[in-house]
């Protein structure tokens, strides 16, 4: 299919040279004389691309083009104008102009002009195309060769980067085979998961990340590196020593004692590392207002303070922050069963 111009120009007849020369190298051209019959046919019709004159008369070209802008914000819009008045071009070029040409206009202006706007973005999505189809084999061997989840990581990232490029692309037929590679990808990085996965959970050197360890790894490193720094670390070592000597005290004969230790050494280390547990996670069945949430699992961990052992070897940042969110992750079960039995199916799968 050729393209199709609106050129709009009150003097169109003045132009019929450039009108044969845009037909002989396959360009179908539609004239109107006024703004307004622009307007009304670019309703009724589809283009590629306008030619709008600037000076003319009822409906000038800007008042034109912006019209044109408000209906059709990414139609390619080339101004023509007798004069490079500073105020009109700023104006034009604020409304989005694609390109402007100064009367008289040569015909071979124009052809760039059109090649500028139209083909070159046909033509890199003609490049993105071929440089796809001529990379399918190569992404095929590059799945069949991924051994490592670092392997399959780096081909997803492959992956993402040919969607990108080939999200202008109009042919359905490619973005079809581009699926087919992803979901191809997924079948066996799915069998790659439940091959390794228990060799994983055996601390295998080669194991991805896990959830298990991203307190150890990840986090208790930034605890250090931040308490090097000189910043306040809200569950240190200190808490863990005052969690000890709370637990030593007899609750019969040392109870003020025990209350002194707790208030001013170990509440502020619980009250946040419950509110961070309970920001990260998200936990969504909990009716209760976030305060009360908080307050529920805050005495859960005091009443089950005594059962830390530190002469096992864990340490109490890590030990209390499983107690935590196991808690959270029971109780936001059991409401989740409570809100399905309360719950019409419907209802249910509606539910984000």
């Amino acid at each position: 299919m050729n393209p199709r111009i609106l050129w709009a120009d009150n003097e169109i007849d003045h132009l019929k040279s450039h009108l044969l020369f845009l037909e002989s190298k396959g360009y179908d051209v539609t004239t109107v004389t006024n703004g307004y019959d622009a307007i009304e046919t670019l309703d009724d019709n589809y283009f590629d691309i306008v030619f709008l004159d600037e000076n003319m008369p009822g409906l000038t070209g800007l008042e034109t083009l912006e019209r044109i802008k408000n209906t059709h914000a990414d139609l390619p819009v080339v101004m023509i104008t007798k004069s490079e008045e500073e105020m009109i071009m700023e104006e034009a070029i604020g409304q989005k102009i694609s390109d402007y040409l100064i009367k008289p206009v040569n015909p071979n202006q124009i052809l760039l002009t059109l090649r500028k706007n139209l083909e070159g973005k046909e033509l890199s999505n003609k490049k993105s195309f071929n440089s796809y189809r001529q990379n399918f084999a190569k992404l095929s061997m590059d799945l069949s060769a991924c051994r490592t989840f670092e392997d399959y990581a780096e081909y997803y990232k492959q992956l993402l980067s040919w969607e990108a490029k080939l999200e202008e692309v109009t042919d359905a037929g490619i973005k079809e085979i581009w699926v087919s590679q992803c979901k191809d990808a997924n079948k066996q990085f799915c069998k790659f998961v439940a091959k390794e996965y228990e060799y994983w959970l055996d601390g295998d050197e080669d194991a991805p990340l896990m959830l298990q360890n991203i307190v150890k790894e990840r986090v208790l490193p930034k605890v250090l590196e931040n308490k090097k720094k000189g910043k306040k670390v809200y569950f240190d070592m200190d808490v863990q020593d005052a969690i000890v000597r709370y637990n030593d005290l007899d609750p019969d004969k040392d109870q003020t004692k025990r209350n002194k230790i707790y208030s001013e050494e170990i509440h502020y280390a619980f009250d946040k590392l419950c509110e961070n547990i309970i920001n990260t996670f998200k936990f969504e069945y909990f009716d209760d207002v976030y305060i009360d949430v908080k307050q529920e699992v805050l005495s859960f961990l005091v009443m089950n303070m005594h059962k830390y052992d530190h002469t096992k070897g864990s340490k109490a940042f890590s030990y209390f922050s499983v107690v935590c969110k196991n808690y959270l992750i029971l109780h936001n079960n059991a409401n989740y069963k409570r809100y399905c039995s309360h719950t019409s199916v419907d209802v249910l799968n509606s539910k984000p």
